[in-house]
Parts: C-alpha cells; structure tokens; sequence
C-alpha cells in the first residue's frame, strides 16, 4: 500500500511491522522525499507511476535496474508537458492517460513515447484542460472529472468529448462542477 502526501513524499505500509514507512525512490533531478504526489498507479505489470505536483510523471519499473522520468527536466524525452500532473489512469489496452494541470490530456506508452494529447480549444469539444481524475469503465470509455468543465466522457482517438450535462459547468454558465474522483460500482 503507497501512500502520496502533500509535500512528504511517499509512504509505504509495512504489513509485518504494521506501520507505515518512508518508499525511497532517489532521483537525480529533484527530491521525491519532499515532493507533493498527487496520483499512484499500480499497473497491469507492477510498475509504479507517480504523479507530482508541479514536476512531472515517475515511472518505478517492477524490473530493478530500470527507472524512468517523463516530463520537463527530462534529459530523454518530454512526452507530458511542464504542467501539474493531476490524474493519471492505465486503460486496459496499457495505454497510460495523464491528466494535466491546464494542460489537458496525454496519453504515452509504457516507454514514455507521446501517443496523443489532447487539450481545450475555444469550443472544439475537446478533452477539459484540467482534469482531476480519470476512470475507463468496464465499457472502456475513459471519464475525465475537471476542475472547471464538470464530468465528460473522451473518445480515445480523437479527444472529443461528451460532457455529462448533470455535472458540466458548459451546460450552466458561471456554474462549474469540480469532480475529484470517480469510481465504477
């Protein structure tokens, strides 16, 4: 069990002690021990993907040895932006779904590599700017809560989408519905 804080890093349960421990993860770049993590991720293949405030996507590889780090300061590759990391969601074809501060949406394969990104533009229907959290259903339409726009479904292909008229502030003007989390019963 991992546990993000708000500027304390991550945390660890330890079931034979029971208690919960500080996860050392070092990075060159910046201190993961007093970062703000926002978004954990297990994935289908145990590997941990960690969303920082204000800093990027970490990618713990189940694999010892291998580590990887997407975003601004990335000496590799820049495949999400230099936005928050808000959300961030593995779908069932591996795909990981990164929703951003202002930023929109971004979708990468497990090596880093941008697939899509898809990001509000003046009425076009497209992904929210800032997304909360995201879900794909057992239908696998990926759901996006924002911070602004209320509820939405995206369509993975293109990133339009369909916002819920119930929880979209688009439907009531100078109402929003922040939506935080979202969950399939």
């Amino acid at each position: 069990l991992y546990k993000g804080t708000e500027g304390n890093g991550i945390k660890q349960y330890d079931r034979e002690n029971n208690q919960i421990i500080d996860c050392n993860i070092n990075i060159g770049v910046f201190d993961l021990s007093s970062s703000k993590i926002h978004s954990i991720l297990e994935d289908n293949e145990g590997n941990l993907w960690f969303g920082i405030f204000q800093k990027g996507l970490v990618f713990v590889p189940a694999m010892q040895n291998k580590f990887n780090y997407y975003g601004y300061k990335s000496y590799n590759k820049n495949s999400i932006g230099s936005n928050c990391v808000m959300s961030i969601w593995q779908d069932k074809r591996g795909t990981i779904w990164v929703g951003t501060d202002n930023d929109g949406l971004y979708a990468i394969d497990d090596d880093g590599n941008q697939l899509a990104h898809f990001k509000e533009n003046e009425n076009n229907g497209s992904a929210p700017l800032t997304i909360m959290c995201l879900l794909e259903d057992s239908q696998r339409q990926l759901w996006a809560g924002s911070y602004f726009n209320g509820l939405a479904i995206i369509d993975k292909t293109t990133g339009k989408s369909k916002y819920i008229k119930e929880f979209s502030g688009k439907e009531n003007k100078g109402h929003n519905e922040r939506v935080f989390c979202l969950l399939e019963d």
